[in-house]
């Protein structure tokens, strides 16, 4: 005798229906639509993993091209284009500058443990732009000091909507 794993009433070993609740007690086993189905939904994640990877090396690659001097490819962005684009329309500022590479350039108005600050006065008001270096470039961030004129690429990382502050991240040194 074996117990019904629905109603737990005691039944013969054989039995593949409950003759109490009626249910079905034989093993489910999973049919050929079940099989192909289930590895569908396997195969789903593990593409965007593998995609994902491809996505993560090409990332590295890019970093690895800024820091041999594979700069040139990028276009030049001015503080004032990105304040400008703020104020127009923020979210159309975020869509074409975040997450992307430009050429900057500015004077330094102070040097950090891990980046420096650019100033940019327009119309009056002084914008801060928070840059984060690369880590490859701290020697080249040693022997900068405040009130140098610096060139520069890095990625838009945060164009905050509040005040005139933006930051940018993976700063690598140019002159």
């Amino acid at each position: 005798m074996k117990k019904c794993k629905f109603c737990q009433s005691e039944i013969d070993e054989k039995a593949t229906v409950c003759p109490i609740c009626k249910r079905n007690i034989a093993p489910q086993s999973i049919n050929g639509i079940g099989v192909i189905l289930l590895l569908i939904l396997m195969a789903i994640p593990s593409y965007f993993v593998i995609k994902g990877i491809g996505l993560i090396d090409n990332h590295f690659e890019k970093e690895k091209q800024y820091e041999n001097g594979g700069y040139s490819s990028y276009s030049e962005l001015s503080f004032k284009s990105i304040i400008e684009a703020k104020k127009n329309n923020l979210s159309n500022a975020i869509s074409l500058y975040e997450g992307k590479v430009f050429i900057f350039q500015g004077k330094i108005k102070s040097i950090g443990e891990s980046y420096f600050k650019i100033e940019y006065e327009y119309k009056g008001l002084g914008y801060n732009f928070d840059i984060y270096w690369a880590s490859s470039q701290k020697n080249k961030i040693n022997k900068l000091k405040k009130g140098d004129k610096v060139k520069f690429y890095a990625v838009v990382d945060d164009l905050n909507p509040l005040f005139g502050y933006c930051s940018l991240k993976k700063a690598i040194i140019i002159n």
